[in-house]
């Protein structure tokens, strides 16, 4: 059985391969610093970066300082960086990313 967060994360999967955007997971680990990295880590065309922080649908406002930290570096320099916690914020995403010419 899925936590509520992990069914926010496959959702995101299936997005992500629906649209072909290479995406890598981050596992945390003692052998180097993730704290703060985002669930998600992509590459769009042109190399812009992209990141989603997944989380249940109702937690977004859970985002720890560490990972507010990262979401607003990959924003301020020139990547793309959100919070998925529902439905709604994919077809936000998938707007955003319409509109810019990645998918």
């Amino acid at each position: 059985m899925s936590t509520p967060e992990g069914k926010t994360k496959e959702k995101i999967k299936r997005f992500l391969k629906l649209y072909k955007i290479p995406y890598w997971m981050v596992v945390p680990s003692a052998m180097g610093n993730t704290t703060g990295l985002s669930d998600f880590i992509c590459i769009l065309p042109r190399g812009v970066f992209l990141a989603i922080e997944a989380k249940a649908e109702g937690k977004e406002k859970t985002v720890t300082a560490n990972q507010r930290k990262f979401l607003d570096t990959i924003n301020t320099n020139g990547g793309h960086a959100i919070v998925v916690s529902c439905d709604n914020d994919l077809i936000e995403l998938e707007s955003w990313l319409g509109e810019n010419d990645y998918i």
